[in-house]
């Protein structure tokens, strides 16, 4: 049986939501009748609160492919990549929130395809989020030895050179 690994809150509050999107609005919207929610309940309204965590959800398949990320490294995410993870959340969900409506707001396909971009950029490697390990993990720490070294060493393979041959990475003397 396989395992499944998700977050259980959102990245994007209902009130981070608020922030990026008109209230009055996102309460026409998701309302089912003629009349707008009260626009103190819309920050915790359960349809909001659900196409929040389905974007959630979509964010975590980009970040997670790979093992890059846990939902735990991206729930620990303060300060500024918090807001942008809360960003990308938000212009994920709000096409669903106001097609509720079949509302369009201005600037909503430029948006979307950018939150879109960045969750492929995610998904390739190309973006990462702030966390130290996945950082140190995309520095290459390789070094190359010279014959010299190989030398210097004086390890098995050379004492018992004549049994082994020469090895390539070792001094070719005229």
């Amino acid at each position: 049986m396989s395992t499944p690994i998700s977050g259980s809150a959102s990245y994007c509050s209902g009130a981070q939501f608020l922030v990026r999107f008109d209230v009055r609005t996102v309460a026409e919207c998701l309302s089912d009748n003629d009349v707008p929610l009260d626009e103190s309940s819309v920050a915790t309204n359960t349809k909001l609160v659900s196409l929040l965590k389905g974007s959630s959800g979509k964010l975590e398949a980009a970040a997670l492919l790979g093992g890059k990320y846990t939902p735990t490294d991206l729930a620990a995410l303060t300060g500024n990549m918090a807001e942008w993870i809360a960003d990308i959340v938000a212009d994920l969900a709000a096409p669903k929130v106001l097609g509720r409506r079949f509302i369009e707001f201005p600037d909503f396909a430029e948006r979307l395809k950018e939150a879109e971009g960045v969750l492929s950029a995610l998904a390739e490697g190309r973006l990462i989020f702030g966390l130290q390990e996945v950082i140190d993990a995309g520095v290459m720490d390789d070094t190359i030895e010279s014959a010299d070294v190989v030398e210097e060493r004086n390890m098995i393979t050379l004492q018992a050179g004549r049994y082994f041959g020469r090895r390539a990475n070792r001094v070719v003397f005229p």
